[in-house]
């Protein structure tokens, strides 16, 4: 069975759409994890420290592990979405 070319250039323009609306979700939600994971270890270690700059170095490296886990779940969730919309565009209006 073969696919039109249309069907394929609408699969890409959804699933480059759906793309975008998932990076720049997934971006901010990183940049929200570490910026409140620096804030608080940066508080609680360097703050009071007399010499606070390798404290401070860990409280903004320790944070990145947490803000790197949610894109582990890019891929496979814009497999979904993209499924899903390509799902919803078959089916027609009236399935939303």
């Amino acid at each position: 069975m073969r696919v039109s070319t249309t069907a394929t250039d609408h699969s890409d323009a959804v699933r480059r759409r759906v793309r975008h609306v998932l990076h720049g979700r997934f971006a901010l939600m990183s940049a929200a994890i570490w910026t409140l994971g620096t804030l608080v270890l940066f508080v609680l270690l360097a703050a009071g420290n007399p010499r606070p700059i390798p404290m401070a170095l860990v409280a903004m490296l320790v944070p990145l592990a947490p803000a790197v886990l949610p894109w582990l779940f890019f891929r496979p969730l814009l497999d979904h979405l993209t499924a899903r919309e390509l799902r919803h565009d078959r089916d027609g209006p009236a399935a939303r």
